[in-house]
């Protein structure tokens, strides 16, 4: 009777100490969707810097464009590289290589945001596990509500975050791409030789 009883506190314990480690890895990867966010500027901050670099140094403004993951200066960087490769003045000829290189980039820009909202709601998931598990135990779960109310409150951020990016592609196709294009019409981008 006491070996009994001895293991069912064991395994309560087990499975207490469980909801606590899925309450902490539910907040690390939900941090972890955070790191592809720091740092970044919304749309409406960058567009004004990007006009100017655009008019005064446009080889520039492609080489540090191409570092720039998962957001709208990725496509354009991709634009540039496409027009620079018809080596052509010629609106049209520009036109035809920056619009298809823009699109296709921004593929990839969605496909990055939705591998970054993955792990938000796989954080989500965590922290509900994790409250389930220790209401179930009966454990007190106050760290399990403030993890949960994190991981929800960082995943709404970090969508929120993902529907500027959305907003600024769109955006960013309208208002800048036809400023690149301009850059290479006008002879501002140097052209390899």
């Amino acid at each position: 009777m006491i070996n009994q009883r001895t293991q069912q506190c064991y395994h309560r314990a087990v499975k207490e100490l469980l909801s606590y480690g899925l309450a902490v890895a539910a907040l690390v990867v939900t941090a972890i969707g955070f790191v592809p966010v720091l740092g970044r500027l919304k749309y409406y901050q960058l567009k004004p810097a990007v006009l100017q670099l655009l008019r005064t140094q446009p080889n520039r403004a492609e080489l540090m464009w191409r570092a720039s993951k998962g957001s709208c200066l990725e496509p354009l960087a991709a634009a540039m590289k496409g027009a620079a490769m018809m080596k052509s003045n010629d609106p049209e000829a520009v036109g035809a290589a920056t619009k298809p290189s823009y699109d296709a980039a921004c593929g990839m820009v969605n496909m990055h945001w939705k591998s970054v909202m993955k792990r938000a709601k796989g954080g989500v998931g965590l922290a509900i596990a994790a409250f389930v598990l220790a209401v179930s135990v009966g454990a007190l779960p106050v760290v399990h509500v403030l993890a949960l109310i994190a991981c929800g409150a960082g995943a709404g951020w970090l969508f929120s975050f993902k529907l500027d990016v959305e907003r600024s592609l769109v955006l960013a196709r309208a208002e800048l791409l036809p400023e690149v294009e301009r850059a290479f019409v006008d002879g501002r981008y140097v052209l390899p030789s």
